[in-house]
Formats: C-alpha cells, structure tokens, sequence
C-alpha cells in the first residue's frame, strides 16, 4: 500500500461535506451500512440516516451487501479516518407534505407492523409508519392488546397528530375494553389521555 497515494490525505478535497456520490454497500450492521466510494475509503451510514418515513430497526430493510447506492457526505473525521454519509439526505424531507395529508382526526387505515410496550406501530403508506402509544396503558389492558390485536392486522386509526420535529406520526385507535368494575370503559378515553 505505500506504493499508492493515502487516499485520506485528499479526503476533504475528493469527498466535500455535502455533496452526493455512488457507491457499493460492503457490509452491513445492526447500527448501519458501510458503503465503499473507492477502494480504501467507505464510510458508515447509520439506521438513521437511510429513511425519512421508516423507523429503521437493521439496514437490511432499506439495503443489501452489493447494493449500488447514492450517498450524502455528511461529516469527516480526519483523526479516525470516519466519514458518515446519508441516503435519506439525498432526497428532500417530505415531512411538511405528510403534515398536509395526514391533518388531524383523519381516519385512515393501517396495518400493525409491530406491537412493544410503548405503543402498536402502523404501516400506512408509501412507507410511513404511525404509532398507537401505550405508554401510560396498565397491565391488564396491555394484556388485552397482545391477545386481541396480532401483526398484520389491518385496523383504521385516527390521526392525533404530526410531529415533524421528532418525524412521527401519533395516532388513536378505538379499542373495547370491558372488565368486571365497569363494563361501560372504553380504552379510546385512557387512549386519549395517554396523549396528553
């Protein structure tokens, strides 16, 4: 290799801050994807920074080993030889756009991708993910959930809100819940105040 230039010692030059380029994934990890832009050089893309609208849990669902991809150089480390790149970056944020579809008390209809303690999250369209949350919902009730509700189900929500700061869709749904101290609750209400 001392035969060869340092690829590193024209990094800033090559591979500007901001600018867009190609390049292969070679590996991937539970925290992101590192792509190669020449040989000796790859940077990481986190979970993050692949999706505006999907909460990425592993890069696989966004990319593979061998993918061509485009890239956003977002930052250098000259020190560790780091670069950290984006792919959602190379595209606009629709987030001001789903704010004007998805407007509050909108009934649509989801499907549940995956249901966690802190809430029953939706597949609704186009990739975008809401979430029911369940944060403040107690154990019996929770309970009821696991068994009434499966992943996969298609059930309608309601839009509660659009928070584009924290790129999140929060949503409502109307669950029956009777038990034996009173047979007139409903769940929709503890919902409610569960989003206050």
């Amino acid at each position: 290799k001392q035969l060869h230039d340092n690829p590193w010692d024209k990094i800033e030059t090559k591979y500007p801050v901001g600018n867009e380029f190609e390049g292969i994934v070679r590996n991937l990890t539970q925290f992101g994807a590192f792509v190669e832009l020449e040989e000796g050089v790859d940077g990481l893309v986190h979970v993050s920074d692949m999706s505006w609208v999907k909460s990425v849990r592993h890069p696989k669902e966004i990319v593979q080993k061998g993918d061509k991809v485009k890239v956003k150089v977002l930052e250098i480390s000259l020190e560790d030889k780091r670069l950290s790149l984006g792919i959602k970056q190379t595209e606009d944020s629709p987030w001001s756009s789903i704010s004007e579809k998805y407007t509050s008390g909108k009934v649509i209809t989801g499907q549940i991708i995956k249901i966690l303690d802190k809430g029953i999250i939706f597949d609704l369209e186009d990739g975008l993910e809401g979430i029911v949350p369940l944060k403040k919902l107690n154990k019996d009730r929770k309970h009821h959930i696991m068994i009434n509700y499966k992943e996969g189900q298609s059930c309608e929500v309601t839009v509660q809100e659009v928070d584009e700061d924290s790129k999140k869709i929060i949503l409502m749904m109307d669950i029956e819940f009777n038990d034996d101290e009173n047979n007139d609750d409903n769940l929709n209400t503890e919902l409610k105040d569960n989003l206050e």
